[in-house]
């Protein structure tokens, strides 16, 4: 399987950002799997850039790195689901609207619910600068502080 995660880790990614990245794994001494970080190949010199060492890219591979396993292993019995919290913070909105595409198709072909939390000021914006909402049907939950019905899974931190 894991030739094929590293497949759709690629595409994916290559999706998102138009750039090649590719990922390792290995045993570490306590026999436990280590991701080591992706590297990025630069298409024109097609040489290995540090771009890969930023929050904000990290933070993209690991959502392309979740949605490889849980493609892979979609019709294991295997989670079916992927949550990650203030994934479109810091972004641009070309790629916040990619990756809102890549995860949509991503569910869908693979039978996958992907859930994530974001505040409205990080939702993309078009080019008339209007604010690209999720449909009702998208949005299970709208958090706010008020009282318990609007905190995740109903519990106060």
């Amino acid at each position: 399987h894991y030739n094929l995660i590293r497949d759709y880790f690629t595409e994916f990614y290559k999706e998102l950002l138009g750039e090649d990245a590719y990922f390792s794994l290995s045993l570490n001494s306590n026999n436990n799997v280590e991701f080591k970080a992706p590297e990025i190949l630069n298409q024109s010199s097609k040489r290995v850039t540090s771009q890969g060492k930023g929050y904000t890219y990290s933070k993209l591979f690991c959502v392309c790195f979740d949605l490889a396993i849980l493609a892979t292993y979609s019709s294991n019995a295997y989670f079916k689901y992927v949550y990650h919290d203030d994934v479109l913070a810091n972004e641009d909105d070309g790629v916040k609207t990619r990756l809102i595409k890549l995860i949509k198709s991503t569910s869908e072909n693979f039978n996958l619910q992907y859930i994530l939390s974001t505040i409205k000021s990080d939702l993309p914006i078009d080019r008339e600068d209007n604010i690209i909402y999720f449909s009702d049907e998208e949005i299970i939950l709208n958090l706010h502080d008020r009282n318990d019905s609007g905190t995740l899974f109903n519990v106060k931190f």
